[in-house]
Formats: C-alpha cells, structure tokens, sequence
C-alpha cells in the first residue's frame, strides 16, 4: 500500500514537472525547445481526474451575463462578451 506522504511526493514531481515542446511542420523543426507551463501531459493517468477537478469549479467562475462556456469532452472554452447576454 502507498503511504500518504509517497503519493503526495510523486503528486508534487507531476504537477512540478516541467514538460518541453518544439514545433515540427513536415521536415522544419523549430530550433527552440520551451517550457510546457500548463496542461496535464497526453495519456497520463492523473490527466482525466485533474480534468474533472479543474472542471467543476470553473462554472462558478463563469456565472455572469457576460461569460458563456462551452464543453466539449475534455475541452472547455469560455467567452466573454462586452455586452450583457439578452435572457
């Protein structure tokens, strides 16, 4: 059995965890690699549950006349508008 303070250790690395990227279109490669400051990385198994925890409060945060949100399986987009929503 995992202990506590083992879980929330490996947590930590995986929220911590600086991930890099490059851009590749056919052969051209960007020079660059930079840092990956958001997201949770493809296919990992904590993806879905941080997914659900973000999530689920961001409709609070959404709950204006001027803001509407949209879902998507495991995308979300907000917009805001500079005029007030008609009801």
């Amino acid at each position: 059995m995992v202990s506590v303070k083992k879980f929330l250790t490996e947590f930590k690395f995986f929220l911590n965890n600086v991930r890099f990227q490059f851009v590749k279109i056919g052969s051209f490669c960007s020079a660059d690699l930079h840092p990956v400051l958001s997201g949770v990385p493809q296919g990992s198994v904590l993806g879905p549950v941080l997914f659900i925890l973000y999530i689920n409060d961001i409709c609070d945060l959404a709950s204006s006349d001027v803001t509407i949100i949209k879902f998507f399986a495991d995308d979300a987009k907000l917009y805001i508008s500079k005029e007030q929503r008609q009801t």
